[in-house]
């Protein structure tokens, strides 16, 4: 990748590190996406299991991601060298999972603030948006609660992510 050797160039590096950049996004990514899930559905009643589970999915990932290099080196030496790129660093798999546990620890620790303010700013728009619409519907026979359908009651439940709960904080 030509910006990961300019920077080995500049920074007078052994190696190419642009791999572990990939391998950061590759524990930040999942760990994000579970922590909404796991809020929106209300999974834990405790903070501390939620960003441990999270953390373990996110290694999962990283840990299949490594089994599936591991099989490529297998089938064929050359095509390990050139999908792997380990670049003679036999340490490579574990730096790659420990870029990935960083990764996911950052999703955790540092982007909880922002991640609960777009979630936040997410269910005010989805709630003003849904409520005049689905709201204003005449009621129809056999359909209970204010002419709301089984279909906006679950959208409802969905949109209430209790992001300002302090278990999530």
């Amino acid at each position: 990748v030509p910006i990961g050797d300019w920077a080995m160039e500049t920074f007078h590096l052994s190696r190419n590190h642009y791999d572990r950049l990939g391998h950061l996004f590759q524990g930040l990514t999942p760990a994000v996406l579970c922590r909404e899930v796991f809020i929106r559905n209300h999974i834990f009643a405790k903070r501390g299991w939620m960003s441990v589970l999270i953390v373990s999915f996110s290694m999962a990932i990283s840990a299949v991601y490594e089994l599936i290099e591991w099989a490529a080196a297998l089938v064929s030496a050359e095509a390990a060298e050139s999908f792997l790129g380990t670049q003679g660093d036999h340490w490579d798999t574990q730096m790659d999972m420990f870029c990935a546990l960083i990764g996911a620890t950052a999703g955790v620790v540092l982007i909880r603030f922002f991640h609960n303010r777009s979630m936040r700013k997410l269910q005010s728009i989805l709630v003003q948006e849904n409520e005049t619409t689905m709201g204003a519907q005449p009621r129809r026979a056999g359909v209970s609660g204010h002419g709301r359908t089984r279909k906006w009651n679950l959208f409802v439940k969905w949109t209430q992510i209790d992001a300002d709960d302090p278990r999530f904080s």
